[in-house]
């Protein structure tokens, strides 16, 4: 089984064009994400996005775990950096859970977007069941 994620022991301060943005689960809002981003050029970002040291083949040295639209926003703006909280540690399966999990945690969705959020969290409790089962 892989380790328990956690987070990295400070506060980041990113470029938002250091962020690679891997395929998402969600819908894209491109309003939402202008709103954000408008908001976050005046009153600054309130809330952190998540992210992980980007694998082999990505020529950022991030990827996005968590907050597309603040990260989209940012970037529309023109921001110099975003406020980042770095995943230490998990799988590919524990990012797809923690994106789903903070999506279906924080608004009400369509009834389509709900059923990919829901999917992607039981998909990544197989995987760590079957890494459990391969001891």
């Amino acid at each position: 089984m892989s380790a328990a994620p956690t987070f990295g022991e400070a506060l980041l301060r990113i470029a938002p064009a250091d962020i690679h943005i891997p395929r998402r689960l969600g819908l894209f809002f491109p309003d939402k994400a202008a709103a954000l981003g408008r908001l976050m050029a005046i009153h600054g970002q309130r809330t952190p996005i998540t992210v992980r040291k980007s694998g082999r083949g990505v020529e950022q040295p991030w990827t996005l775990v968590v907050g597309m639209h603040r990260l989209s926003g940012a970037i529309e703006e023109g921001l110099p950096f975003v406020f980042a909280l770095e995943r230490v540690g998990g799988s590919a399966a524990d990012s797809l859970d923690e994106e789903a999990s903070e999506n279906l945690d924080r608004r009400e969705q369509p009834p389509l977007e709900k059923a990919i959020f829901i999917h992607a969290t039981v998909e990544a409790a197989k995987a760590r069941l079957g890494d459990v089962d391969q001891r």
